[in-house]
């Protein structure tokens, strides 16, 4: 009895453990420019499926960014529709703080105005492609995808 139900069961399952819960991964990698053909330098490329499925890639210097789930390297599932946008696209402004040194200041002067707080970071990309409920920018990977050159054109704010 036991060994019927053993050998249903492998029967049911063994489809299953070959092909595999996630299916085939895709490696996808590509540039972020903006229209004026100037690459983007910081921030990361987020995709999602909306069905649970996020992956993401970290934009270097150049503008190219490689899409992973967990880790670098280990790619995307493919079969699948991806909505894109960009975070942490950001410039933060160093600004000079003028600090008055205790020798040049005399005894019975007011004290120096406080600093003023750092402006905020600049926004490198128009608001249209930093959420996914906002943005118009998507991936397809097909069943089976092995490997897919994705360019993004996004606009400046």
């Amino acid at each position: 009895m036991y060994h019927k139900i053993s050998v249903v069961l492998i029967l049911v399952f063994l489809p299953v453990a070959l092909i595999g819960c996630g299916g085939k991964r895709a490696q996808v990698s590509g540039t972020v420019t903006f229209e004026d053909g100037t690459p983007l330098t910081k921030g990361t490329v987020k995709a999602g499926t909306g069905d649970g499925i996020e992956v993401k890639g970290i934009i270097k210097q150049d503008g190219t960014f490689t899409l992973f789930e967990v880790k670098p390297g280990d790619g995307i599932p493919s079969g699948k529709q991806y909505k894109i946008w960009i975070v942490n696209a950001v410039d933060t402004v160093q600004t000079a703080s003028t600090v008055q040194s205790p020798s040049s200041s005399s005894a019975g002067a007011p004290p120096p105005p406080p600093s003023a707080p750092p402006p905020p970071p600049k926004e490198l990309v128009h608001r249209e492609f930093t959420s996914a409920e906002k943005t118009p920018l998507t991936l397809d990977v097909p069943p089976g995808t092995s490997k897919i050159s994705h360019d993004i054109t996004i606009k400046k704010p």
